[in-house]
């Protein structure tokens, strides 16, 4: 959040395809180490980790430009800290 202002002006400046292709990276390897570390020693399909990977990097990424597209005014660490308290339970359940 410090970098709050100077993500805001890359954001802004550079081609948006170029911004968009590093930020989905981002998501990606922010989504797959979370979910890896949630379902470390559970038996959960290398599909269906596959498939919640891809979900939450989209659901990460389209919430990242819509804060962007907002003028970063949200508490997007507050939100992503709710977002993860709310589905701690059936991330839980999926690996049994």
């Amino acid at each position: 959040m410090e970098n709050k202002w100077a993500i805001y002006h890359i954001y802004n400046s550079l081609s948006r395809d170029v911004f968009e292709r590093y930020l989905m990276d981002a998501c990606q390897y922010i989504v797959s180490a979370y979910l890896k570390t949630e379902f470390a020693g559970k038996s959960i399909d290398l599909q269906d980790l596959d498939a919640l990977i891809r979900l939450h990097k989209c659901a990460c990424f389209g919430s990242v430009i819509d804060w962007l597209n907002g003028g970063m005014k949200d508490d997007i660490v507050g939100y992503f800290r709710r977002v993860c308290t709310l589905q701690k339970g059936w991330l839980e359940n999926l690996g049994r």
